[in-house]
Parts: C-alpha cells; structure tokens; sequence
C-alpha cells in the first residue's frame, strides 16, 4: 500500500521519522500553493496534499537510501496535476529516479556530477559567458542547482516546464542540459552586459521569468536546436571526468 499507517515496523523506523520530520511536513504544505488542489486555504474539496504525503512516504519505503530530499515534492506534486492516480505518478518517479541516479541520494552526488558538467559545457559551447562568470566568481551550481533538482518545473511557466518534463521521460537526462543551454544562449548578451556580481546574480533568479519561455513549442524547438551538437558520448565523458576530478 502507499499509505503510511499509523504505526511502523522497527525497519522503517528511520522512514517514518524522514518523512514526519518537521522539514518534510513544512514543504509538503509549502507545495504549490497558489494552485487550488494544494492548498486547504482555498477550500477545495479535492485537495491533493494527502496524495502528495502518500507517495513520498511510499518513494522512501521503496528508496531508504533517498528517504525524503527537497525538490521530490515539487516533482510528485507537478504529475498529480496531470496524472490523477497516486500509483502510477509512484511508477513515474521510480522511472525518474532510475534516470536522474544520485540526484536525491545521499550528498546529491549526482546532481553536483551534472552542474560539473553543465559547468564544462558552458566552457566549451559559451567561451565569453564563461569568461563573464569567471570575471564575478559565479559558478553554475549558484543557479543549475535549483534548475536541475526540480527539473526546472517551480522555474519555467507551467505549460513549458511540462513539455520538458515529457522530453525527458522521452529522451533522458540530456534534455536538462539542452534546456539550460538553450537559456544561457537565449540571455547571453544580456548577462555579458553586467558589471556587478549582484544585478548578475539577481538576474539569474529572475532569468526563466522572461516572456520568450512562456511560447512553449518555440522554447521546445529551440531546445533541440540551438544546443547542437550535444552527443550523449560527452555528457558520459564529462560526468566520469566529475567524478574523476571532484571524488563525488
């Protein structure tokens, strides 16, 4: 069953006190709370909150090593709006977790290996912008961080953050890096502009609230064009040259 009962057995001792932990109750009810189905507040009679609990508390019976991390409310929360069945958005989220390892484990090891990685690409394809954040000290993990452990879907406007969402079941991990490629590209003049390390940093908190994302099939084709080329043979590289260089 996904629901968590009352009581726990001593081997999920450690789970139920994940997923009780003032931390994991304060961001379940901070989840989307301008939608309706998510905040009692508004007095819908269909909330989804319950939903949400439910399969976080099954995510950690079925990943212990993952328990609960931040950025899985979001994304469990983001599918119920699409997929009304606490079982099949579960299945959904085994599937990601399978396609995102250490993302949400322990140290987010993953997640760090694919900043490392976004970081290399941003060399290689944006020598100026790189050069730009290099001048300030800004380093990619200030924003991709964010951007990449909710899966841009509490960042880009809904419809949009969905589309990426269906690409990356389609097409992997990948699409993550197009994405955030795609928008450096798009705002690369604009970031070269700045002089001082806050307007660029609060820039960069406000960069995936421009006009331009909300057309989501241009922002989609361009994330499949303007990248290019991006092999899966370099990402592969790169990221074993993270784990190499930064012992993760």
């Amino acid at each position: 069953s996904l629901i968590l009962g009352s009581q726990c057995n001593d081997k999920e001792d450690a789970i139920c006190v994940c997923l009780r932990s003032s931390r994991a109750v304060s961001d379940i009810h901070r989840t989307l709370t301008d939608n309706v189905y998510f905040n009692d507040h508004l007095g819908s009679s269909t909330s989804k909150l319950e939903q949400l609990r439910n399969i976080l508390v099954a995510i950690a019976r079925h990943r212990p090593s993952i328990g609960y991390c931040q950025g899985l409310n979001f994304i469990v929360a983001s599918l119920l709006l699409v997929v009304d069945d606490e079982h099949e958005v579960f299945w959904l989220m085994v599937v990601l977790l399978d396609t995102l390892p250490d993302y949400y484990g322990d140290k987010l090891r993953g997640l760090q290996t694919d900043c490392y990685v976004l970081q290399q690409l941003v060399v290689k394809k944006y020598p100026r912008l790189h050069q730009q954040f290099l001048r300030h000290q800004c380093t990619v993990d200030l924003f991709a961080t964010k951007w990449f452990i909710n899966l841009f879907l509490d960042c880009l406007p809904q419809e949009t953050a969905f589309r990426v969402l269906d690409c990356l079941f389609y097409e992997g991990s990948k699409v993550l890096f197009r994405v955030a490629l795609t928008i450096l590209a798009h705002e690369e003049e604009r970031l070269l502009a700045f002089n001082d390390i806050g307007d660029l940093l609060m820039f960069m908190k406000e960069i995936l609230n421009q006009k331009w994302m909300l057309y989501c099939h241009e922002f989609m084709e361009q994330v499949f064009t303007v990248p290019q080329p991006l092999p899966g043979k370099l990402i592969k590289k790169l990221r074993k040259k993270a784990v190499a260089e930064r012992a993760f």
